[in-house]
């Protein structure tokens, strides 16, 4: 999730400041898909495991939710504005 994340905001530098959500949801739809696989093949049925990804999907959607606050937060501290800065 963090590659894909990554590979987004550097591959759209200054276009938007909202990048780094665009990067994340395509991040978190990338670790519920390997959720699923994995948990299927651990399981042995790619059926059984579909009830997994509404709460795989929630789990992502909260991650997404607590980075934003944490990064509304921080980026008012001095340890955030030199992360901004890189």
């Amino acid at each position: 999730m963090a590659f894909i994340m990554g590979t987004v905001i550097e591959m759209f530098p200054n276009s938007s400041k909202y990048k780094w959500v665009m990067g994340a949801v395509l991040g978190s739809i990338w670790q519920v898909f390997g959720y699923y696989v994995a948990g299927s093949l651990m399981i042995g049925n790619f059926i059984a495991t579909i009830s997994e990804i509404p709460g795989n999907t929630i789990q992502s959607i909260a991650g997404i939710i607590a980075a934003a606050a944490f990064m509304t937060v921080i980026k008012h501290t001095p340890i955030g504005k030199n992360l901004l800065e890189c």
